[in-house]
């Protein structure tokens, strides 16, 4: 399978969406689904990330602007999606993509890192800033 979702921690604070080499728009959609269950299981307030660091795959479509609005869309209309999501590494159209994203929904709401690791730290804090 080349994409794969799954709560980055035991606390259920971070969801992270996986692209690997070969992934399609249908498992895109599924993760989608699988990640809007995901943010309905809980109470609290979740960050994504969306790593496509190991994707070969390429986004260059309208369909791919389409189906990152549509789950941005879905997410919007759980009570718990924190409002933002970190991106790992986009390859150059992707960056185009979500700054066109940027225009539509709020661009600080897109962030960019170069590691999960790094995503996961960023996500946590900017959780823990907005309990405060």
């Amino acid at each position: 399978m080349g994409a794969n979702t799954y709560w980055s921690d035991f606390y259920h604070r971070v969801i992270i969406l996986e692209f690997t080499e070969g992934w399609t728009y249908e498992e895109y959609s599924n993760l989608v689904k699988e990640s809007v269950n995901m943010l309905n299981s809980v109470r609290h307030k979740v960050a994504i990330v969306i790593d496509f660091s190991q994707s070969r795959s390429g986004s260059r479509t309208y369909e791919a602007y389409e189906i990152w609005l549509d789950a941005i869309h879905q997410w919007r209309k759980t009570s718990t999606y924190a409002d933002f999501w970190i991106n790992i590494n986009p390859n150059p159209w992707e960056r185009i993509v979500l700054w066109t994203i940027g225009l539509v929904y709020n661009p600080t709401n897109i962030i960019i890192t170069e590691s999960q690791d790094k995503a996961c730290h960023i996500a946590i804090e900017m959780l823990d800033k907005m309990a405060r």
